[in-house]
């Protein structure tokens, strides 16, 4: 009995936690090529606007260079992501077309793995149909009446709090806020490093007045967004 438990925990650790080695630090080039990395995303935060001007909280290392793996596999030598947490109405901050964006998460503090956002769509503003080539979307309802269009629905989606449509990449959708007060949505990006660049040159364009449609189809063509034209 005394043999066999440590083998037990040895193997639940192996199964079911990430393994740092401290003792073998990283070979320098793949260390330096992903700190790179944070680096350019760091910088490429710094772009975003914060509401209220209150800074999101981040964990103590806000930036960790993956080797290996991400939070949600178990390769050796993989980094442990820290936790990233941050209260109502905070976080890095988009106009994206009058679509006001609050992040909770962008996809350089998910390790790569996710982009999430709170979506405030003022009445009669939306996305316009657009197909996604490179990412999945997922949207969450918090507030409001909301017209999706997905392609492969038979007929356009009313959805009310608590609704949830997944868009998976390579389906046109769309989405229109038709109610008469302001909408919020939750919207996941799976991966989301292509989708925050997109929505930082949307809010670039933006920040003198609304771009027009065929600008607005140029920068999304460079991050693997098609835009359709209105039927």
């Amino acid at each position: 009995m005394t043999d066999w438990a440590p083998q037990v925990a040895w193997k639940t650790r192996a199964a079911f936690t990430v393994r740092v080695d401290a003792e073998r630090p990283p070979k320098a080039s793949t260390f330096h090529h992903a700190r790179a990395r944070c680096d350019t995303m760091e910088r490429d935060q710094a772009r975003f606007r914060l509401t209220g001007n209150v800074a999101p909280v981040y964990p103590a290392r806000p930036c960790n260079p993956i080797r290996g793996g991400t939070a949600m596999t178990s390769a050796p030598h993989a980094t442990q992501l820290g936790p990233l947490f941050r209260e109502r109405d905070t976080g890095p901050t988009l106009d994206v077309l009058g679509v006001t964006h609050i992040y909770k998460a962008l996809a350089g503090e998910t390790g790569q793995q996710f982009s999430l956002w709170e979506s405030i769509v003022p009445p009669g503003a939306g996305a316009p149909p657009h197909t996604h080539t490179l990412e999945d979307e997922a949207f969450y309802v918090l507030r409001g009446d909301v017209l999706f269009e997905i392609e492969g629905a038979d007929e356009p989606l009313h959805l009310h709090a608590g609704g949830f449509v997944f868009a998976p990449r390579n389906l046109r959708h769309a989405y229109r806020n038709i109610g008469t007060h302001e909408a919020r949505l939750l919207v996941l990006a799976i991966p989301g490093a292509n989708l925050d660049s997109m929505f930082a040159a949307f809010d670039a364009a933006g920040s003198e007045h609304m771009p027009s449609l065929a600008a607005i189809t140029v920068i999304a063509a460079q991050y693997g967004v098609i835009i359709h034209p209105p039927q």
